[in-house]
């Protein structure tokens, strides 16, 4: 997306070994706009972002490069605190 910053990251995927996760500061940006964008343009399907993930800016260098280990790291919290959401929401409709 012009005008946007954005940058992808391979994270661990137990099933599958790796997922991509795009990292964008479009707002409302999700995953259905860039499987269609990418279907359209005949992107292999393992090129595809599985996640999308909106941020207020990508982390950079002083250099002004992405800074993908951190990156990696804000990427890595955003799955976990996701995971832990999503096991207490089940929790929480097995309690009910």
């Amino acid at each position: 997306w012009p005008g946007f910053s954005q940058a992808v990251v391979a994270v661990a995927d137990l099933r599958k070994g790796e997922k991509l996760v795009l990292v964008t500061t479009r707002p409302g940006a999700d995953r259905a706009q860039v499987a269609a964008f990418a279907r359209a343009n005949q992107v292999p399907e393992l090129m595809v972002p599985k996640l999308v993930m909106g941020v207020a800016a990508v982390p950079l260098l002083g250099s002004g490069k992405t800074d993908y280990p951190a990156l990696q790291h804000l990427v890595g919290e955003w799955l976990l605190s996701a995971s832990v959401a999503a096991e207490v929401a089940g929790e929480e409709a097995g309690i009910a």
